[in-house]
């Protein structure tokens, strides 16, 4: 469940469903995002970005395990919530932007994932599979990468982290039509922020 991109009035039907002729254009009976989660899994993304009235639903239903469809009764559902945001909450909620008590409830196991800058080890690797990804989807066949491409790549600092490395593999699975991707081939963005477009040959010359 995208938070980021649910409107305030429609998060309760949403995320715990309504019964039909509960409110106007409720024609018939719709299941919440939480029962049909029920004995599995629930996550929602962006989730600095809900009002104040939103977590205060959510919370709610964190305290009690307990879904109360819009004209309906509560009922029990058995749904672990996994729970991601860019934000840090910690200063969300000293501006009064986020619950205190909705983050130490949502707060049980916490996994941070580092910006990709912060791990090129894993950016070749990250690489290689998106291109495969991508040429899959595309139908085109799957380029190589020079070890000259791909040094200058894993300096690079990825602003966009992987969303931008993940567009700029189906970038190149597109445009290369399968000959290997070398640094004159890359995004003028990657070339200037590395300084790397004075190294790259007008014409002719040793491909990198």
């Amino acid at each position: 469940m995208n938070c980021s991109g649910m409107p305030e009035t429609l998060f309760e039907s949403e995320m715990f469903g309504h019964k039909r002729g509960s409110f106007t254009g409720a024609f018939r009976d719709k299941p919440g995002r939480v029962d049909a989660a029920d004995g599995g899994c629930l996550f929602l993304d962006e989730v600095a970005e809900m009002s104040m009235r939103m977590q205060a639903s959510l919370l709610r239903f964190v305290e009690t395990g307990e879904a109360k469809p819009i004209g309906a009764t509560s009922h029990h559902v058995d749904v672990r919530l996994i729970a991601a945001t860019n934000r840090d909450l910690v200063a969300q909620i000293a501006k009064r932007e986020f619950r205190e008590d909705l983050f130490y409830r949502l707060n049980v196991i916490q996994i941070r994932v580092p910006s990709l800058r912060d791990r090129a080890a894993d950016i070749a690797p990250l690489l290689r599979h998106y291109l495969a990804w991508c040429s899959q989807e595309q139908g085109a066949p799957c380029p190589d990468v020079t070890p000259g491409a791909e040094a200058l790549l894993c300096s690079y600092p990825w602003p966009g982290n992987v969303r931008q490395l993940k567009n700029m593999a189906e970038r190149m699975v597109v445009r290369q039509g399968g000959e290997a991707i070398k640094i004159r081939d890359l995004p003028a963005e990657i070339l200037l922020a590395t300084n790397a477009a004075r190294s790259v040959p007008s014409s002719g010359g040793v491909s990198y």
